[in-house]
This record gives C-alpha cells, structure tokens and sequence, in this order.
C-alpha cells in the first residue's frame, strides 16, 4: 500500500508539472513570445538588409505575429533609400510584400537573443519595381546618401542570419516603362528560390550571388506584344540558375497574331509572313547580373533541340510601287546598343518551309529543309571587345526536299554599313522531280526527268553587287509546260512549247566528262533596297542557274 501511494505521489507531480509547463507555454507565446520576437527579429533583418546593401536600402517591416503555428507578418517593404553614382543599366527600387512567413524559428533563440538562423523564409506575390540608374541619375541624386562616396565598413557586432532556403512565390516584376501604379508588371508568376543563405562577416567581403549558395528561378510564361506589329513575341516554361550560369527554356515563339489569310487580306501589297519556334533551348555561360542590369549580355553557347521556320508569301496581292528599305541582318546589328558577346549559337534538327501563292494556282508552291543545323559563331557588338568587327561565320547543314545534302558556309561583316558576305555550299543528289512541288503550282512547268547528282555554289557579294558562281551537274533534264490554270487542260500550245524548251532552250546534260567539264556560269546582280537578304541571295543564286540550264 505505501508503494502505491508513492507511485501516486510521483504520477500526480509529474502530471501537474506537465500542466505547469503547458500552461507556461501557452502564457509566454501568448502573452510574451511575439513581443520577444519582434524585439529578437525585426532589428536583426532590418539591420541585415542595411549592410548587405552597403547602406542603399532600408527595410520596413510590420509587427510579426504567432498564429497556428506559424511565424509571420503582413508587411514587408525594402525600398532604396541611397544611390551610388557608379550603378548603371536596371537597379531595383522598391520591394513590397503583403505576406511574410517564417519556418523554423528558434524559441530559445528568439528568448535569448542568439545569431538568427531559421528553416524558410517564405514571401507570396511580391512586387519587384526596377528603375535605370542612368535614365533616373538626377532623380536618384535626391536620395538622402550617396553610397560611392563612403567608406564602408561592417559593423564590429554583425548580426548572423541564416536561412536554409528563401522562397519567393508568384513574382511580379514591373520593367522602369511599367513604373506608374495603373501599369501591368512586365513579367509575372516568377518563383526564386534561394538555398544555405548566411550574412556574416565573412559573406559580407566575399559578397556570392545573394548571399547564398545557390540561386534559381523559373517562370511559367513570359510575352512580348510587339507595339504596332502583328507579331508577338513568347517564352514558355524558363528554368534558370544563376548559380550555374544557366538558362532552359522549353519554347520560343514568334509567332504571327493572324492566319495565312488574314494576313495577307490586311495588307494592300504583298507583306510576307513568318512564323519561327524553338524547343528545348539550353544557354550555358550566362552572366544574369549585366543581363538584369540591362548594360550588357554575355553567354557561352545557346542550342536549340529543336526548331522549325515557316515563310509564306501571298503573291496574288501587287508589290508595293514604292518599297519601303528592307532591314538586313548588317541592320539590325548596327542598330544594336546594348553590348553582346555570343561564342556560339546553334540551331538543331530544324525544319524550313518556303511556300508562294501566285494568282490563277490552286495552292501555294513549296520547298522543305529538313534535318536542319545552323551553327554560327562569333557574335559581338561590344567595340572594346577583340571579337569586334570579325565577320560571323555561319555553318549550315540540311536534307533538301527530303533527298539531297546541303552543306554550306555563311561569312557575313554584320558590323560593316554596306552589305558584305559569301556564300560557299555544296548540294548532292537528288530527282529533279523534287522541284515540281514549287514549279507545278508558281511556274506552271514540270519536270518530267532527270537527276541531280552533285552542285557548287560560290556567291561574293562585295557592296550590295553579287558576283555568283555555279556549277550544276546533272542529266536526262526534261521538262513539260502546262496549261496556264490548274484546272486547264494542255493543248497545242503548250505542247508546242514543251518541244520547243527541251529542243532548243534546256541544257538537258551538263556532266564532268573525259574531254569537257560541266559547264558553268558566273553572273552579277547588284541589290534593290527593297531586297531582303534570303531574296537576294535567291534572285543572284537563280540567275547563274538559269544561265547554265537554259531558262530564268
């Protein structure tokens, strides 16, 4: 019995200790736990944010309270209260955040005022707002310091905050054009996550990426509506690390807004149209802290997996009496501000599909690449750059109309104000009855015979004026003409005409033999400024052709 009542005794005080400890629980976190919190965190993160920006930002932040289990505060607002006169391109101005949580927190840290280490520091739908420190120098120039005249040192006592990771959800990031409080942000539902941040004394001199050790992002969708065009612009699915230097994204569109149709119904001449995709793109090398800032971008490699081209033209509308000047790749690259360096960019496993649709046909005229690869390398606008001013080669590797081996090399002064390139290429075999699929429906000739077996190509363009040479060998060549409408049948006309172009114009044979070479052409064409560069190339390629087999 006296056992028993001892055993009584030791459960009912460990009973009513467990109660007392329960309920001293419930009355510091109700009563005490968040004032102790707030006096434990807020000083800390707000100094943090102060050091780690070199004195540039200060960090407001609401009361954080204890609920559910949970750490958190509703007010979050990091705005730049400082300038410093060597910042250039894209800065952040503000950060605002209307809901902040907190993972991990330590009780006893918080109680005793230890080094601020935490599990998570989650933010939902932040708004990020970006200013450009060279368009806004005078307006940044009110701010109250200019950090670029101070000495700084870190704090003798320099709170410890860590972090095992930091989340930021559903981003939005409003561009310096996106700055008024009506506009839309530029990008949206940007998820960043940054992994082991620690600000110490050590971190604060070494200064990695963000303070962490590692950095990555990814965004569902991004698009560009491009002002006054009927073109937009498309990313889907970006995955970057800045941690890697890397970037993936599984689409890029540009795409046309409207179909083949109503493309060519909104235009009054003929207004080609372009509908260009990639997939799987990877970019390795990539500087994101000058691609952010918007003063400079670099990369290593960019490689798509995958890709397709698709030009269309509606020849049933008129040419434009008088052309606007065509942009040509020499253009676009001296119109180019921001300084590039690109080591290689590749193009893989493409398609390019080229069709026409002249008045009276039943259906456009075409030509396929397949199994594309366009490899081209360097690409360089940087002035200061060694690269500078050396021509981009262009390597180029495809099955034309599904049989022949094209292999060809581009070398093009994109920096250069006159239009200056070469073209080397050499094309294999294959059925000249390949071509009907573009001379059926556009000029209303077949080719009834005849093959392919090897070709040269050879085009100096030196200020606009092509210098082009050819040397096509094939034989059998034969051709028939047929009736000028698709659902017209041939007569004696046509037949007549038939006879007389594989008699008197065609070169039927033009082969390398023991005593004679092929024959062939060199011609000169000088460029239109309304001549695109694929057209150009074209118009002096088939001028050369039509010399060696008999026709233009």
């Amino acid at each position: 019995m006296k056992k028993q009542s001892v055993k009584r005794k030791i459960l009912f005080g460990a009973t009513a200790l467990a109660l007392l400890i329960i309920l001293g629980s419930w009355i510091f976190i109700t009563f005490y736990f968040e004032g102790a919190l707030n006096r434990y965190a807020i000083p800390r993160l707000t100094e943090a944010a102060r050091v780690a920006t070199h004195g540039k930002y200060h960090l407001t932040m609401g009361r954080i309270s204890y609920s559910g289990g949970s750490v958190f505060t509703k007010k979050f607002v990091l705005v730049r209260v400082g300038y410093d006169s060597s910042e250039h391109g894209n800065v952040v101005k503000k950060l605002t955040i209307d809901s902040v949580r907190f993972i991990g927190v330590s009780w006893w840290d918080a109680l005793w005022g230890n080094d601020m280490r935490m599990t998570s520091l989650e933010m939902t739908s932040p708004k990020l707002y970006m200013t450009n420190a060279d368009k806004e120098r005078e307006s940044l120039k009110d701010l109250p310091t200019d950090t670029s005249e101070q000495t700084y040192s870190p704090p003798k006592n320099l709170p410890v905050i860590s972090f095992d990771s930091i989340v930021l959800r559903d981003i939005s990031l409003y561009l310096p054009e996106r700055s008024h409080p009506e506009d839309l942000p530029s990008f949206e539902e940007i998820q960043l996550k940054l992994t082991k941040f620690l600000l110490d004394s050590k971190t604060l001199v070494a200064q990695p990426l963000l303070y962490s050790e590692r950095v990555d992002f990814s965004m569902r969708r991004a698009s560009y509506p491009l002002d006054d065009s009927e073109y937009s612009i498309e990313f889907r699915n970006i995955r970057g690390s800045f941690s890697d230097s890397s970037l993936a994204i599984d689409t890029f569109l540009y795409r046309p807004k409207y179909s083949k149709a109503d493309h060519a119904a909104r235009h009054r001449y003929v207004a080609p149209r372009l509908d260009f995709r990639c997939n799987n793109i990877s970019v390795s090398g990539i500087n994101f802290v000058t691609l952010i800032s918007g003063t400079r971008l670099d990369f290593q490699t960019c490689l798509a997996g995958s890709w397709s081209l698709d030009f269309f033209s509606d020849r049933r509308r008129p040419d434009d009496p008088h052309p606007p000047n065509a942009m040509l790749p020499n253009d676009l690259v001296r119109a180019i501000k921001l300084p590039i360096r690109v080591d290689s960019f590749i193009l893989d496993h493409g398609k390019m599909h080229w069709s026409e649709r002249w008045g009276g046909t039943a259906e456009p005229g075409s030509l396929d690449f397949t199994n594309v690869r366009i490899a081209a390398y360097p690409f360089c606008t940087d002035t200061l750059d060694p690269l500078f001013g050396a021509p981009t080669k262009i390597a180029v590797k495809a099955l034309f109309v599904g049989e022949s081996q094209v292999q060809a090399i581009v070398s093009y002064a994109l920096h250069a104000k006159a239009v200056n390139f070469d073209i080397n290429a050499t094309v294999g075999p294959f059925s000249a009855k390949r071509l009907n699929s573009q001379l059926i429906p556009n000029e209303r000739l077949e080719v009834t015979d005849g093959t392919v077996t090897r070709g040269t190509i050879s085009m100096k363009v030196r200020d606009g004026l092509a210098v082009t040479t050819v040397t096509p060998e094939y034989h059998d060549l034969s051709i028939k003409v047929l009736a000028k409408g698709p659902n017209e049948s041939r007569g004696v006309m046509e037949w007549l005409k038939t006879l007389a172009a594989n008699t008197f114009m065609l070169r039927s044979n033009n082969m390398n033999k023991e005593d004679a070479k092929a024959m062939s052409a060199t011609t000169t064409l000088k460029r239109t400024r309304d001549q695109e560069f694929l057209q150009f190339a074209w118009l002096a390629l088939r001028k050369s052709l039509g010399k060696v087999v008999g026709f233009k």
